[in-house]
């Protein structure tokens, strides 16, 4: 039996009016990456993807957001998360940062990223 193998995503989530929005979660933004993953590849594209996508970290402070999903759908959801321009009526822009085959890796790197910014 083969292992499932899954990638790692950090994404940073730019408002494009520069306000911080502490009312987005790690639930709110499964949903609306579920919705523009079927919007734009259909129920095949969805069911392929669902088995493995999660948000495992979202922080409303710094902005960054790690997406857990399959190897093989990493393209797919990389799309379906620069499609998505509005959530809750304020104006998004999503940067993938980094991909990672751990989470331990992303969060290393998420550590240096912040390190980095505050000097």
């Amino acid at each position: 039996m083969v292992r499932f193998k899954n990638r790692y995503l950090v994404v940073q989530i730019n408002c494009r009016d520069g306000k911080r929005d502490e009312s987005l979660s790690e639930q709110v933004l499964l949903g609306h990456i579920r919705d523009s993953i079927r919007a734009n590849f259909g129920d095949l594209g969805a069911a392929v993807t669902s088995a493995s996508l999660q948000v495992k970290y979202f922080n409303p402070y710094t902005n960054l957001c790690v997406v857990r999903c399959g190897r093989e759908q990493e393209q797919q959801v990389l799309c379906a998360l620069s499609l998505i321009t509005e959530i809750k009526h304020r104006r998004l822009l999503f940067r993938e940062l980094r991909s990672a085959g751990t989470i331990r890796t992303c969060r290393d790197w998420a550590l240096k990223y912040h390190r980095r910014a505050s000097e």
